[in-house]
């Protein structure tokens, strides 16, 4: 069941403002990997649109994007955003994974655009390690150091990769001259933990639509590809712009600081031992095709020092999403 977009804010002249995503609601990140080039740069971190340029074409980011190929047709990025938030990336989503073993994927269909119900479930943990992956290598920066060959070695593999898949050449770029994005999250803008994930997700979404014959020539092999161009503060989301009044994302994952109290962390426990009539059916439902289950324990978005009894049961409530569980 899926929960309802939050309405943008509106000028006064009717331009309607760009909000950080709700963690919980993915529907509700931005999606700027279709608008100017120059909006996703600006999201991304970037005051240059060649800087931007350059780093897409790079292997630090082409590695991850490589491996979306072949099963992520139709696939949203909502169940992706739902595990990021809910499991232990240590056990789920760690750098020692192998996608293939440990998520494997049995086609069916012509041209594998159908699925198994297992299938999917496995596509949808690919894609979230994936969209990890890509905040873990970028946060990371330039772990290579004066290893100048590793980074000749590692993009000569995706030129080989990115040809065979869209028969299409990498342009040359600078391999020791690259700015990584800036991911945040900017939590003074109100941003959340999952910010970060949704810019690495739109630079997937801004490749799949770039690397075209249509559209790759003119972007990365014109003459003036990576000729510098300066991005000012107006292109980017409204949130990020210089003029306008940062707004709060609904529900920021980070502890909330009471006025006259020290910060805290609070831990929820979800111990589910009772039954009660319908649970087996539940339990059934949600195993075949309902909401994917919260994590059991997790740290409380809410501060409890804040509200009330009823006001905090019911914040518990939407963090677990009892709702959508049917509870």
């Amino acid at each position: 069941m899926s929960k309802q977009a939050r309405k943008p804010r509106v000028r006064k002249d009717g331009v309607k403002l760009d909000l950080p995503g709700d963690p919980q609601a993915p529907n509700t990140f931005i999606d700027c990997s279709s608008d100017a080039e120059g909006k996703l740069a600006w999201y991304l971190g970037y005051q240059d649109l060649a800087k931007f340029r350059q780093f897409i074409c790079s292997f630090w980011f082409l590695e991850q994007w490589l491996q979306c190929d072949g099963w992520k047709h139709g696939l949203s990025h909502k169940k992706a955003f739902h595990l990021i938030r809910e499991r232990d990336h240590a056990k789920y989503f760690s750098e020692d994974i192998d996608l293939t073993t440990n998520y494997p994927i049995k086609a069916i269909g012509p041209d594998h655009q159908r699925y198994e119900s297992e299938d999917d479930i496995c596509r949808n943990y690919r894609y979230a390690h994936i969209l990890i992956s890509i905040v873990r290598i970028i946060n990371a920066g330039d772990i290579l150091g004066d290893d100048n060959n590793k980074r000749l070695e590692r993009q000569k593999a995706v030129e080989t990769q990115f040809r065979h898949l869209n028969s299409l050449d990498l342009p040359a770029i600078e391999l020791t001259d690259l700015q990584f994005p800036t991911l945040g999250p900017f939590l003074e803008l109100g941003e959340s933990e999952l910010e970060p994930h949704n810019r690495a997700l739109m630079m997937i979404r801004y490749m799949n639509k770039q690397a075209t014959t249509k559209l790759w020539p003119k972007r990365f092999w014109s003459k003036t590809a990576f000729t510098s161009m300066l991005l000012q503060p107006d292109h980017g989301p409204h949130w990020m712009s210089r003029g306008h009044q940062p707004v709060t994302s609904k529900a920021p994952l980070i502890p909330v600081i009471v006025s006259g109290l020290l910060p805290k962390v609070f831990t929820i426990k979800w111990t589910r031992k009772a039954k009660f009539p319908g649970f087996d059916d539940l339990m059934a439902w949600i195993d075949d095709e309902g909401p994917v289950l919260p994590t059991d324990k997790q740290p409380a978005e809410k501060d409890p020092r804040k509200y009330n009894g009823k006001q905090w049961r019911d914040s518990v409530r939407r963090q677990y999403q009892c709702r959508e569980l049917g509870l």
